[in-house]
């Protein structure tokens, strides 16, 4: 019963009433929000070939070169 009080005398001011310009404000931050997925999901990608190529065959070059340091003391 004392909820139904509060929301009853609630002032006209406290009330939300949309207006035109908030639903086109909505409509921009939707396509704002699009457009930084759209740019974010395209810089997130792996490039292939670039980095990760490069740390693949520094890793086997060092592998390989502990390999023939260890056959080369075995002699």
């Amino acid at each position: 019963m004392v909820a139904i009080l509060i929301v009853v005398t609630l002032p006209e001011e406290g009330r939300a009433n949309p207006s035109m310009e908030d639903g086109i404000n909505v409509a921009e931050a939707i396509r704002y929000l699009e457009q930084l997925d759209k740019y974010y999901s395209q810089i997130a990608r792996p490039r292939y070939g670039r980095s990760i190529g490069i740390h693949r065959r520094s890793a086997l070059s060092a592998l390989r070169s502990k390999k023939l340091v260890a056959e080369a003391d075995r002699r």
